[in-house]
């Protein structure tokens, strides 16, 4: 027996390395880490069963890139001799499907200058160019595509142009556009786009509403589909804490100044505060007193926290 635990000594905490690593980068639910750290080796074992090998299925785009990568040597090849228009977009498709975004780019352009009329050169060259940030350049090549098809690719077009309308100032078509692609798409990436506009706009209540849509679609996900929403499923939750945060302060720097308007002395706004901040919904008073003046003000803005001053009258 004793041999036995020797041989498989070091193998469990290689085990548990391992269940840890692929925890730290893929963030599954935090009760995983108590089974890996507290049941030692087999919880590590169960973890990477369960958890682990299903993520298999999500390397199918690491294993294309060999014969990717080798389409993309042919294709260049092609190109030189036949510089044609269903070359140049094929090599674009397989440099932004493989990251190199400027590429993608250069081969749109050389596909669009000889035949500007397909809206699907277009639409993946605007998508390159937010990848490269220049969201300037995607504006006209985004319009192109909605105007002629506002549906083009299940809403994600009009979603992407509302996110490059978001980052050149143009924040009335922004949200406009981010209007009607969220009442058609259930698209994570429009939803966490929306979000970040809005927090932006310091509209902090409805940012974190749309980054809360996010999480409650993860419940009713099969497994397959929350493995590939986990990265939305971070953004959207460190999103939501940020517009938390924001709202808080905000909320309680607006306080501050309305108590402060009405003559109240600052220290005695400073220690109201603090007990908001540990209990920042007010009580009634004893029955025959007068409810607290914030419990009436149904347009306070304490009514931006979950669970805030709306219930009262």
């Amino acid at each position: 027996m004793g041999s036995l635990v020797y041989l498989l000594y070091p193998w469990g905490f290689i085990l548990q390395g391992l269940a840890l690593v692929h925890f730290i980068r893929r963030r599954p639910d935090t009760y995983w880490l108590w089974i890996i750290l507290f049941f030692g080796p087999l919880g590590a074992l169960i973890y990477i069963v369960i958890e682990v090998i299903p993520d298999f299925t999500l390397l199918r785009g690491s294993f294309e890139a060999f014969p990717r990568r080798k389409r993309i040597r042919q294709l260049e090849a092609i190109v030189l001799d036949n510089p044609s228009v269903g070359n140049y977009e094929d090599l674009g498709d397989l440099y932004l499907d493989d990251g190199q975004f400027a590429r993608a780019r250069a081969c749109y352009d050389r596909a669009i200058s000889s035949r500007g009329h397909s809206p699907d050169a277009f639409y993946r060259r605007g998508i390159a160019e937010i990848q490269l940030r220049d969201f300037a350049a995607a504006v006209p090549d985004l319009e192109h595509v909605v105007s002629g098809d506002a549906k083009y690719d299940f809403h994600r077009a009009a979603g992407l142009l509302a996110h490059a309308y978001a980052n050149t100032g143009e924040a009335e078509k922004a949200d406009a556009f981010f209007r009607q692609a969220t009442e058609k798409s259930t698209l994570s990436e429009t939803y966490y786009n929306y979000a970040e506009f809005l927090a932006a706009q310091k509209r902090n209540a409805e940012a974190r509403d749309w980054a809360e849509r996010i999480l409650a679609k993860k419940p009713t996900m099969p497994g397959y589909l929350r493995r590939r929403e986990r990265p939305w499923f971070r953004r959207a939750n460190a999103n939501g804490e940020v517009t938390t945060k924001g709202t808080r302060s905000t909320t309680f720097s607006r306080v501050s100044e309305d108590r402060e308007a009405r003559g109240i002395p600052l220290l005695e706004q400073e220690g109201w505060l603090r007990h908001q901040e540990k209990d920042p919904i007010p009580k009634r008073r004893r029955r025959g007193g007068h409810s607290h003046e914030l419990c009436r003000r149904t347009d306070h803005p304490g009514r931006a926290f979950k669970g805030g001053f709306a219930g009262f009258s």
